[in-house]
């Protein structure tokens, strides 16, 4: 992917890669699909309070918060501090991905931040549930600032059960 030269080019580059359309990321920060559109082509500059929700939806640190608002307002690259990646302690997959794709999407759908957090898989053993998680844990785990975080559910067993 190139370097945006713009603030409307990295705007589109960043709902890309979140693989969200205008509309989504309108509906996610509170503005107009045509308010994004025109930002991202460079039609007009965004509003403090547009580059402010975009902040708080980006999770941009309080203290690279000012520069990335100035930066916004002149339509200029934002230059945001390099992120600290939280461990992982994701088990690798023990088998390919395969089949689950429509199901993986939904699942990223709803864990955007405008949505409630807590998804439950459910279904009878042995249907991939626990390789579902695991995938769309892998997938989302820079979306979050905390990352991803796998904990085992399995439920222990004394050795005379």
């Amino acid at each position: 992917m190139s370097k945006p030269h713009s603030f409307g080019t990295w705007l589109r580059q960043q709902r890309r890669q979140r693989d969200l359309t205008q509309a989504a990321l309108g509906e996610l920060i509170g503005y107009a699909t045509v308010t994004i559109r025109k930002i991202e082509s460079e039609e007009r500059k965004p509003s403090a309070e547009f580059a402010g929700a975009l902040a708080n939806y980006l999770n941009i640190p309080r203290s690279a918060q000012e520069p990335f608002l100035q930066a916004a307002r002149q339509g200029h690259v934002p230059q945001l501090p390099a992120a600290q990646r939280p461990p992982i302690n994701l088990p690798p997959p023990r088998n390919s991905f395969i089949g689950r794709q429509r199901e993986q999407q939904e699942l990223v759908r709803l864990m955007q931040p405008a949505v409630p957090r807590l998804i439950t898989l459910v279904g009878p053993p042995g249907v991939g549930k626990t390789r579902l998680a695991l995938q769309l844990a892998w997938a989302t785990q820079n979306t979050f600032a905390d990352g991803a975080y796998w904990l085992d559910l399995t439920p222990y067993r004394s050795a005379t059960a």
